[in-house]
């Protein structure tokens, strides 16, 4: 979904939060399926901002906010476990 999204950010649209989506998805049934599938979508941001780092340059709401955000937030949170 983070592709999805920076794409059409960069195409020029506009993204906004919407509180009253539903979404439905399986989850995992004990601990090792649940740091997998976080590995799965951590390394699978990680592609997508990789996909576009041009962004960064070209500025704009992606640029400036989403791609920093997803790269500080994330391992600010794991540090935070990690020492706690």
């Amino acid at each position: 979904m983070p592709d999805l999204t920076m794409s059409l950010l960069q195409a020029g649209y506009r993204v906004h939060y919407e509180d009253r989506a539903l979404a439905y998805t399986e989850a995992p049934m004990n601990a090792r399926g649940l740091m997998r599938q976080r590995f799965r979508w951590s390394f699978g941001i990680l592609q997508a901002v990789w996909k576009h780092r041009i962004a960064f340059w070209r500025g704009g709401t992606l640029g400036w906010i989403a791609l920093p955000n997803i790269l500080i937030f994330p391992n600010a949170v794991a540090a935070g476990l990690a020492v706690h």
